[in-house]
């Protein structure tokens, strides 16, 4: 699939994304993404790590109208912090996106679900990664 990275302007947008990208890759690798929009994936999940940021976790929900809720944390203090919404955190980054498999298999823009120390961001901005069988950056909502 195409990559449009150049759709994503400033260091955090990128951040965002390459956060995004590499979570739903992941999710893709291990089996529980799918272009199948019927496929129900309510809170499955995976831990997996990011070479200089730690242990990260990414948690996949079916919503309606073929999307997949897709919330990561990253360097989680607590255990029981697996989601975007938890307060408070000691997490070292948090992102929430959503995938689009209804029409077409593609990241929807929202970098606003973004919070991180500002040197993770600088590590998640400078990862070179490619979306795995999907795009990552589909229609704008705005």
């Amino acid at each position: 699939m195409k990559t449009n990275i150049s759709e994503y302007k400033t260091d955090r947008e990128i951040a965002w994304r390459n956060l995004m990208v590499i979570a739903i890759n992941e999710g893709i690798k291990a089996k529980i993404l799918t272009a199948n929009e019927d496929q129900e994936i309510n809170g499955r999940s995976v831990e997996f790590a990011i070479a200089g940021l730690g242990q990260t976790i990414v948690t996949f929900d079916s919503i309606e109208y073929g999307e997949v809720s897709v919330e990561v944390v990253v360097d989680r203090k607590d255990k029981t912090d697996t989601s975007f919404t938890k307060f408070p955190t000691g997490a070292a980054a948090k992102a929430q996106g959503f995938l689009n498999r209804e029409s077409e298999f593609y990241l929807q823009p929202t970098p606003n679900f973004f919070q991180s120390k500002k040197p993770v961001q600088q590590k998640l901005y400078a990862l070179k990664v490619e979306p795995n069988g999907y795009e990552d950056i589909g229609r704008r909502f705005l």
